[in-house]
């Protein structure tokens, strides 16, 4: 038996280190997405295997134990709003499993982390497991950060494509990256103002150096304000006689970093330093995720539109204005940081119960400031659990960054229930307390009858059951990204037969996610578009693209009519499979028109759709109605130079030449004077010259039209410039 409780001991305690360790660093090359997902998975599995351990410790000890803290109930009050919202949501496969590609925050997530907190907590029983996982995960963020500093110097760790990417770092998001950095930095720092190894003292100097340049180097708000906030915030926790104590090592790290700070003004070695090349995270404004959370709060005020929905709302809801952004051709899933995002898709509900929640989590940390110790271990979890919280501030939620925020909760709690403060509370029951009070049941003959058993495997049972039909959803959910992923790949062979195969394999693992009936729909088409390339097609040719544009109909159906009809992504995409079978069936341009219309009132303020539906008109030769979609798409974008050249195509065909000739001016000013697309416009105006001259129309205005007085000087980024009816144009 002792060396059952051994084994239950050191299961749980080694799945605490590996993911301290593994989560910031974790990733695979095996399904569709590398980095989120795979760490959700990763979580996943260890909660499970942790839920199974717990249950069998039940058997063995007859007891069970949590730790309670004063978030408690704020944590429950925050979850139950994240079941309703759930529950009411506009589509709840997103708000279950997550959007596609992003997977948190969804319900499935958070109740993940939310197993892993109250089975983890009471399990930290000892100063060395906690010591022991907070140095472990400040090793793994660092190796994270050590992997985005090699990238960022263009040394790559392996022969992948995705490896030789300048901005890859295995957090799978550079905002992450270098908020991971900035907090990693402060809590070394914090480590080391109490260390009295020299060993440690070095590693952990390193560690403070490692990630700061990091941090400075990419120069986003998130690091920023994690180092200076965090930097106050420990040596406001210190002790004066300590900071006097290290003021060497002090000295040491303010000389390094005032070092890399010269380094990076100075212009001789900035450009050395500096990789100019690296891209920066696209991150929405908090204009626009205002603007977006407000209007969802307006249509749904009281639980939102449900978690992982605000790339369903961002189409609807964003501004006019956004389009004279550079970022005006991004479809936005995500909002600025967390605070839009619950606002909008939680509603006025779920955003007081995150207050609340965070409120309790703060006051939880601030009161314990009194609670010291020689290593500064206290003082690093408090600065972790307080900085993880302000990172939702200035940044949007992924499983990483919720992960470290619970971890560091979770540390804390333990943490103080081993000094047995009033604040924290480990409650133990045992079983057989519980059979000799309430358990038994006493005849009338005086016999009793024991229901110990009953109460030890009831549980039990159902953990294994919750456990079973969790890990069996996890089987499809992930075999379904391990069969897209191969689709992918197959594509990219160029074997559509293969990809096909793939990708139906998926959908039939995992039936819930439009996105996958949307790639089918596409490489149905696509495999279809192949075989009617070939020359002498037989009969069984025939049937074959027959079949396939069915299947291609088919499956972009399901996903626009049954599985998410309010993503304007599959409506465009059912759109353009109908756009190019006109010519093939008689009332393919109907359903294109059709298609196109749903989309532009899911995606109002977007000018590509205007432009594309306009296509549609013009290939139908109703060059009026193509000329009034491409003047509207002018008007939502008054600097869209593909907007004004196929306005000036339908113009052209209406022989209203000198607006024709206005709206081509128009883009030769908005393109770049030396690209392909200017010498295409000085061709034009030439032609269109010549037929103004032979219509006996020339223009005899010189002055200047509204819209040449309306038109900016600078222009946003333009999209390539294409003739009418061209296959649609796509962000």
């Amino acid at each position: 038996m002792n060396k059952n409780f051994a084994l239950l001991k050191l299961i749980p305690r080694s799945i605490y280190l590996a993911l301290a360790f593994l989560m910031p660093v974790f990733f695979l090359p095996f399904t569709s997405e590398f980095y989120e997902f795979n760490k959700w998975a990763l979580l996943f599995v260890a909660t499970v295997i942790l839920l199974i351990t717990a249950g069998v410790n039940v058997i063995l000890t007859r007891k069970f134990s949590i730790s309670k803290s004063p978030v408690d109930l704020s944590l429950l009050l925050l979850t139950t709003i994240i079941i309703l919202s759930t529950v009411f949501s506009i589509n709840k496969p997103s708000s279950i499993f997550g959007s596609y590609g992003r997977w948190f925050p969804s319900l499935m997530g958070f109740l993940t982390i939310l197993f892993y907190y109250y089975i983890a907590t009471p399990n930290l029983d000892s100063d060395d497991i906690i010591a022991k996982v907070l140095y472990t995960f400040l090793a793994g963020s660092t190796v994270a950060t050590l992997v985005s500093l090699l990238s960022y110097f263009k040394v790559y760790i392996g022969d992948a494509a995705y490896f030789k990417s300048t901005n890859f770092t295995l957090t799978g998001s550079i905002t992450t990256s270098a908020g991971l950095a900035a907090l990693t930095a402060v809590l070394s720092l914090a480590l080391l103002i109490h260390a009295n190894s020299v060993v440690k003292k070095s590693l952990l100097t390193l560690a403070i150096l490692l990630n700061l340049l990091f941090a400075v180097l990419v120069g986003i708000t998130l690091g920023w304000v994690i180092l200076v906030v965090g930097t106050i915030l420990i040596l406001l926790s210190t002790p004066a006689q300590k900071l006097q104590h290290n003021k060497f090592d002090l000295l040491i790290i303010a000389g390094g970093a005032l070092a890399l700070v010269f380094v990076l003004v100075y212009p001789s070695t900035r450009t050395v330093i500096v990789n100019k090349d690296y891209p920066r995270e696209v991150v929405l404004s908090v204009q626009e995720s205002w603007i977006s959370a407000s209007s969802a709060i307006r249509d749904f005020p009281i639980l939102g539109s449900g978690p992982s929905t605000f790339y369903l709302n961002f189409p609807r809801y964003k501004s006019v204005l956004f389009n004279s952004t550079d970022a005006w051709n991004i479809r936005f899933d995500k909002p600025y940081d967390e605070i839009f995002n619950i606002l909008g898709t939680m509603g006025i509900i779920g955003m007081l119960a995150a207050a609340y929640f965070g409120s309790k989590v703060a006051k939880f940390a601030f009161t314990m400031r009194k609670e010291t110790e020689d290593n500064g271990e206290i003082v690093a979890l408090r600065a972790g659990l307080l900085l993880s919280l302000l990172l939702f501030f200035f940044t949007y939620a992924t499983v990483l960054n919720v992960f470290v925020f619970f971890m560091f909760l979770s540390l804390l709690v333990a943490k103080l229930n081993l000094r047995n403060t009033s604040n924290v509370e480990d409650v133990m029951t045992s079983l057989s307390a519980l059979s000799l009070s309430s358990s038994g049941y006493v005849d009338p003959n005086g016999n009793k009858t024991n229901y110990t058993p009953v109460i030890i495997f009831v549980p039990l049972v159902i953990a294994l059951v919750i456990s079973a039909l969790a890990g069996y959803q996890f089987y499809k959910v992930y075999a379904a990204e391990y069969y897209t992923r191969l689709g992918i790949e197959a594509t990219q062979a160029n074997n559509g037969g293969a990809a096909l195969r793939y990708q139906a394999q998926a959908i039939n693992l995992n039936p819930q996610v439009d996105a996958y009936d949307t790639v089918y729909a596409q490489t149905n088409l696509a495999v279809a578009n192949a075989i009617a390339g070939n020359q002498n097609l037989s009969d069984q040719d025939k049937q074959n693209i027959q079949a396939l544009i069915s299947e291609s109909i088919r499956s972009i159906r399901v996903a626009t009519e049954v599985l998410n009809p309010l993503n304007v992504n599959d409506w465009e995409v059912r759109a353009g499979i109908y756009r190019s079978l006109i010519g093939v069936a008689d009332n393919a341009d109907q359903w294109a028109l059709s298609s196109y219309n749903t989309a532009i009132q899911l995606d109002p303020t977007n000018p590509r759709l205007r432009v594309n539906l306009g296509g549609i008109y013009y290939l139908t030769k109703d060059y009026l109605s193509a000329a009034n979609q491409f003047r509207q798409a002018t008007i939502l974008k008054n600097d869209y130079a593909n907007g004004y050249y196929n306005l000036a195509q339908a113009l052209a065909l209406l022989k209203d030449y000198t607006n024709a000739q206005a709206a081509l001016q128009i883009v030769q000013r908005l393109v770049p004077a030396d690209s392909p697309d200017a010498q295409q416009v000085v061709k034009d105006l030439a032609t269109l010259d010549q037929m103004a001259k032979a219509a006996a129309t020339p223009a005899t205005n010189n002055k200047p039209t509204i819209e040449q007085l309306s038109q900016p000087t600078t222009a946003t980024t333009q999209d390539k410039l294409t003739q009418p009816g061209q296959a649609p144009v796509k962000p």
